[in-house]
């Protein structure tokens, strides 16, 4: 997994423009940042208390009810 973000920094430092980096590179690196993505909520998720998982549930139900609704 390390050698694949090694390559993946080379390759943006490379590249100026996503346009430069090869299709199947990007499709790639989309699979592994989906696939810790995965992992890596889960962990954090199992990593919490409780109460800390009620105050993240909290923060984000007043984040999705404060916003102004467009109609």
């Amino acid at each position: 997994m390390r050698a694949s973000c090694t390559a993946k920094l080379l390759l943006m430092r490379k590249a100026k423009k996503r346009s430069q980096v090869p299709k199947g590179v990007r499709e790639l690196f989309a699979r592994f940042g989906r696939e810790g993505g995965k992992i890596g909520g889960k962990a954090r998720w199992e990593g919490t208390t409780p109460e800390e998982r009620s105050e993240i549930a909290r923060k984000a139900a007043n984040a999705r009810w404060s916003k102004a609704k467009s109609e």
